[in-house]
């Protein structure tokens, strides 16, 4: 699947995604900020077992069409 592809299911269900090539514990992400947050927009993350950081996607991955929706 396209990165848009996956990124409606993100935004839409609140789903998380991953590349097939990754590992399947990593996950990228979409949150909204909440009160608690100095963040005034919304943001992607990417999480990795207990471990959760900011994400960027660069151009290999928005080019991929390897993406899975994680339910």
């Amino acid at each position: 699947m396209r990165f848009g592809e996956a990124l409606d299911d993100v935004f839409k269900y609140g789903h998380t995604m991953r590349r097939e090539c990754w590992n399947n514990t990593l996950h990228v992400g979409y949150r909204l900020p909440d009160g608690r947050s100095e963040i005034t927009t919304g943001y992607f993350y990417v999480k990795c077992d207990d471990v959760t950081a900011p994400y960027i996607p660069d151009a290999l991955d928005m080019t991929a069409h390897d993406w899975v929706v994680d339910e």
